[in-house]
Order: structure tokens, then C-alpha cells, then sequence
């Protein structure tokens, strides 16, 4: 999401499958911020940046991978506190990506998530564990006599949270990015689809999509936190939309305007 944040002293840096990866410490706060509360809270925080950490790593090494080994590019990874990026200059790739390539290459972070559920379900079901599926109500596991692990009940306790958390940020977060606002992938595939139909005029109406969509969704998302009875916590996803919507809407007077 957004742009490629300021390099900081503090960035951790590291290299995974020859790609170069760096980490922001806005990304450690943004995950000890949407970490859920529990009785246990340093088991959850662990749970959920571990989690968070993977899933995220997952979603842009699925751009990375089309970007890298479809059309040449060398992109690196950075992640921070509004999520991950799988950047690369447009002038590395030896192939341009063109209207489809586009596509694929914003396609492929949220289905590289998708795909690891299904690996996780199947690791489920292969150790005979529930781990935490049927808590979200996706799927009624049926454990299976096949106890590949052997690990104690504490662990195993561990083991099911960080499942849990790792499938609800690659199944929502995923959902999520495919939805047409600008900067999520789903903005970019509905710019590229406007942009089949008018080339004209179609940045300017993806905008308007993107405006219109994420106003919508922070109007819902605000009124499904206030009906609750409980209100413990700022209503974040109502938040996150409205700046959503406010970039869109920025994006689209600037470019009205001229400025691109």
C-alpha cells in the first residue's frame, strides 16, 4: 500500500530467496497496535506478528514472483506499518507487463494468501489438528488418525493461534485488497479495466470508483462499531476507509487538475 516509506537506522534488512526484504519499525508498532487483546497478551502479540509477519511476506512475494520471472524484473520487498510492498522501478522490467500483466502481477498477492490457507487446511488435516479452522467457521475439520506431531498441549495451544491468525489476514486481509480502491491491488486491476474501456477518461472513473466504494464501506463500517455494545477500541476499519477515501479523492482532483 501507499508509497516506498523513508529509509530509517532502525529498518531491519535481510534477504529471503534472493530477494532483498526490509522492515520498517512502524511495521513492528502497527502489529503490536492490531494485535487482539487477550489474557494472555504476550503469547497473542507473539502469535499475531508472527502471523502477520508471514502472511504479509507471502501476499508480496506473489507480486514478486510474476514481477521477477514473468517479465524480469528485480523487485525487493518492503513492509511497514500499512501493510507490505513489492516495489521495482518500471524501467527493470526486461518485458513490459502491458494491460494483462498488470492484472496478473496485482492478482497475484492476494491469490499467493488464498493458497496459503489451502496449504494450511492440508497441514491440518495431514496432523490430524483442528488448528483453529473451524473457529472462524470456514470449515467443520474432522481431525484425522495421521499425528504426524507429537508436541505438547502448550505448544500445540501456540500452534492453533498463530493458524487462526494466519488465516484470518490471508483470507480478510485478501478479500480486502481486492476491493477497487486506490492503493490496494484491487484499485490498480479496476484502473487497468477502466483504462480497456476508455483510455481517456479511464483513471479519472476508477478514481470515482475507488472514492465512491471506500466512503461506502467506512460509512457501513462505522455503523456496524457503533451499533455494538462494546466499544473498546477505536473502529479502525472505518478509519483505514476514510483515508482510503481521502487519498482517492485527492488523487482524483489532482489529476483533474493535471497533475499526474
Amino acid at each position: 500500500m501507499f508509497t516506498d516509506p523513508y529509509q530509517t537506522a532502525y529498518d531491519f534488512r535481510f534477504r529471503l530467496f534472493g530477494v532483498p526484504i526490509r522492515i520498517h519499525p512502524f511495521f513492528w508498532l502497527a502489529a503490536l497496535f492490531l494485535s487482539p487483546p487477550s489474557a494472555e497478551p504476550v503469547p497473542t502479540i507473539l502469535c499475531w506478528t508472527a502471523a502477520m509477519l508471514t502472511g504479509i511476506l507471502v501476499h508480496e512475494f506473489g507480486h514478486v514472483i510474476v514481477q521477477k520471472f514473468g517479465y524480469g524484473a528485480n523487485p525487493y520487498i518492503v513492509l511497514y506499518a500499512f501493510g507490505g510492498l513489492a516495489c521495482c522501478d518500471t524501467r527493470g522490467y526486461r518485458r513490459t507487463p502491458g494491460t494483462l500483466g498488470s492484472i496478473l502481477i496485482s492478482l497475484a498477492g492476494p491469490l499467493a494468501g488464498f493458497m496459503l490457507v489451502v496449504a494450511v487446511v492440508g497441514i491440518a488435516l495431514a496432523c490430524g489438528l483442528q488448528v483453529g479452522v473451524s473457529t472462524i467457521m470456514l470449515f467443520n475439520v474432522i481431525p484425522l488418525p495421521l499425528p504426524i506431531v507429537n508436541l505438547p498441549i502448550a505448544y500445540l495451544a501456540y500452534l492453533d493461534e498463530y493458524a487462526f491468525y494466519l488465516l484470518y489476514i490471508s483470507i480478510f486481509w485478501g478479500v480486502f485488497n481486492l476491493l477497487p480502491i486506490y492503493p490496494l491491488d484491487g484499485g490498480h486491476i479496476c484502473r487497468e479495466i477502466c483504462l480497456l474501456f476508455s483510455i481517456r477518461r479511464g483513471i479519472v472513473i476508477s478514481l470515482v470508483i475507488s472514492s465512491v466504494t471506500a466512503v461506502a464501506f467506512a460509512i457501513l463500517l462505522f455503523a456496524d462499531w457503533a451499533s455494538r455494545d462494546t466499544k473498546c477500541c477505536l473502529p479502525f476499519n472505518a478509519i483505514l476507509m476514510g483515508v482510503l477515501a481521502f487519498i482517492s479523492w485527492q488523487s482524483l482532483q489532482n489529476y483533474v487538475r493535471g497533475y499526474r
